[in-house]
């Protein structure tokens, strides 16, 4: 496969887990799709070899971060022997109640949950699927697919005003347990809409910069900034009518994190003031949250 073949690939695959991925429960037979597919993306991306490019920085550390991940969960439901099992830290007011009841089994694996453990799993697919994707392409095909999530927050940003004329009968509203009056776009309650807000922020920003920092010639450069600026302006909009809290608490943060981003995509620069604020502004609101 070319690189555009998986960049339209990773384009289609994001898009479709932020359009059907909007609720757990209700979403269930839209949620087992993704995450059959997620599961082909990660065997085809296995099987077919691609030619080796060069990574970001830190990219193996998130590598390591993920199979991390994967790895421990399997390991929670490794069968144990149950006098191994009976003597862990936690274990031995179950064992004793299972043991009243004669119901001691010849094996438990180390999750006192093993079925949300594997819920788990499943649901860390479709991440794996797009993280390890997006190490397959260059940049220029990661550009599409960063175009494809911002394209499908904007268009959520757009279905909500209509969800919103519509009213709390509004058919545009896809999922019976929702925010009724509240603009929820392609999920079921505010929160997420605002959450996939907050997130394409940095990354029209990071598109913002790339292309001010590449393009030589001013009056496009300008243009760049004008139209990926009235993008996040409004995704930020767009984040003030949905009534989330949180999307209130964060927007700041979000804010001022895009910013930082743009200045870095835009001149290579970090500024270590910044990120200091930034990691002050995260404090306070984790700190006002906790009250």
């Amino acid at each position: 496969m070319r690189d555009r073949h998986w960049g339209w690939l990773a384009s289609v695959y994001v898009a479709l887990c932020l359009l059907l991925g909007g609720a757990s429960a209700a979403g269930a037979v839209a949620n087992g799709f993704l995450q059959v597919a997620g599961l082909a993306i990660l065997v085809l991306l296995a099987w077919v070899r691609g030619e080796p490019r060069s990574l970001p920085q830190g990219t193996w550390t998130l590598v390591a971060l993920v199979c991390a991940f994967l790895l421990w969960g399997l390991v929670q439901l490794v069968p144990l022997p149950w006098g191994l099992w009976s003597g862990l830290p936690g274990r031995p007011p179950i064992a004793e109640a299972l043991g009243l009841l004669g119901a001691e089994p010849a094996t438990m694996p180390l999750s006192l949950a093993p079925v949300r453990t594997v819920d788990s799993l499943l649901w860390l697919i479709p991440p794996s699927a797009v993280f390890f994707l997006l190490l397959r392409l260059p940049s220029s095909e990661r550009r599409r697919v960063a175009m494809a999530a911002l394209g499908v927050a904007l268009l959520s940003i757009a279905l909500g005003a209509f969800q919103v004329l519509g009213g709390d009968q509004s058919p545009l509203r896809f999922y019976d347990i929702t925010n009724p009056t509240s603009p929820v776009g392609f999920f079921s309650n505010k929160n997420h809409l605002a959450t996939l807000l907050l997130c394409s922020l940095p990354v029209a920003a990071a598109l913002a910069g790339r292309n001010a920092g590449k393009d030589r010639d001013s009056s496009r450069r300008h243009s760049a900034r004008m139209v990926y600026g009235s993008v996040g302006l409004f995704i930020a909009i767009g984040v003030a009518i949905n009534g989330s809290m949180a999307g209130y608490g964060l927007l700041l943060p979000a804010a001022f994190a895009s910013l930082l981003i743009y200045r870095r995509a835009a001149t290579g620069k970090t500024s270590g003031k910044g990120l200091l604020l930034l990691v002050g502004l995260l404090v306070a609101f984790i700190g006002f949250s906790a009250f």
